[in-house]
């Protein structure tokens, strides 16, 4: 089937929003990770470059191709690709002598470019202990909390041809806290990550790294979240409803509902009253600490939420405007 005609002038909006990402890429990632690789050694710098060179090749050319047929002709686009492989020298010389002075930003750095360009030395950083495997492996943190598990942690493992099943290098352990949520656990385990992938690139070149293989037994599918499985629901224990919540903070947010319109739930403990409080997901007090909703099993105290189209507030601020009346629910 013949393509269509291109457009007689370029398509500037979303060709520039695909210059200025392809140029970032290059110039944060790329040359970052080229960097981190000589600093650790000139083999593991040439082989990672050579890598990250070859997979830019088939991209560079479909690059050239969307851009021809966006009415660019064949000199610029051949610019634009010119200057995002230029971008990815000038990172790497910039993050080369920048590294070489603040040693304490190699780890984080590294874990941030290895999170988008996971195959450095055909080595994969895993945020998990490597014992659920599926789709949303990245986001197993989320999954975790929801579970209620006690640990997690990172791993650094070689890759083959299965999914997630190649013997794992190196490992790191990172319990659960109480009181984290999917950001602050993601952030403890992206400055683990990275310093255990500054490890491993350390010992690559000595080939004494003690690869052992994944016991298939222990694994399990990790399902992928969708949008309806940040819907609350308060017909479950006080307790999950929370862990849910912690889970999906930051962002996106947990939700329910108040009158129809979507309230996002933001901060919330447990309520250890064991009296009666009524109907799930009734509002059955507020005050300075929050406000307590009945669920299946106890009570949920909302510290901080997210109104449709406002930005998150304390709790008490919002049931303030929201002026309750009677036996409102939420959801």
């Amino acid at each position: 089937m013949a393509l269509p005609e291109p457009p007689a002038r370029p398509v500037t909006n979303w060709v520039g929003s695909l210059a200025a990402t392809d140029t970032l890429d290059a110039l944060a990632t790329d040359g970052v990770i080229i960097a981190g690789a000589f600093l650790v050694s000139v083999e593991l710098g040439i082989i990672t470059a050579v890598a990250i060179i070859t997979h830019e090749v088939p991209q560079e050319v479909g690059d050239f191709l969307v851009l021809l047929h966006s009415g660019y002709s064949k000199r610029q686009a051949f610019a634009f690709n010119m200057l995002a492989s230029a971008a990815m020298v000038v990172g790497g010389v910039a993050a080369y002598y920048a590294l070489q002075t603040v040693h304490q930003w190699i780890p984080m750095l590294l874990g941030i470019a290895a999170a988008s360009m996971i195959y450095v030395s055909v080595a994969d950083l895993i945020p998990g202990l490597h014992t659920r495997r599926g789709p949303s492996a990245t986001l197993q943190q989320t999954v975790l909390i929801v579970a209620g598990d006690e640990v997690t942690g990172v791993t650094v493992m070689r890759m083959d041809e299965g999914l997630d099943t190649g013997p794992i290098l190196n490992q790191l352990e990172e319990q659960i806290r109480p009181e984290d949520d999917a950001g602050s656990l993601g952030a403890r385990l992206a400055h683990n990550g990275g310093m255990l992938l500054v490890g491993v690139l350390r010992m690559l070149p000595t080939g004494t790294v003690p690869a052992r293989p994944q016991d298939d037994r222990l694994a399990t599918w990790a399902p992928r979240l969708l949008a309806a499985d940040r819907v609350l629901e308060w017909s479950l224990p006080a307790d999950a409803i929370v862990r849910r919540i912690r889970a999906f903070a930051p962002d996106p947010g947990a939700t329910t509902t108040f009158h129809g319109e979507p309230l996002k739930v933001l901060v919330a403990g447990v309520d250890h009253d064991p009296s009666p409080r009524g109907t799930p997901g009734t509002v059955v007090g507020t005050d300075l600490r929050g406000v307590l909703v009945a669920s299946g099993e106890g009570a949920v105290r909302l510290v901080e939420v997210a109104p449709a189209g406002r930005k998150r507030m304390a709790a008490s601020a919002w049931a303030r405007g929201a002026r309750f009346a009677g036996d409102e629910r939420l959801g």
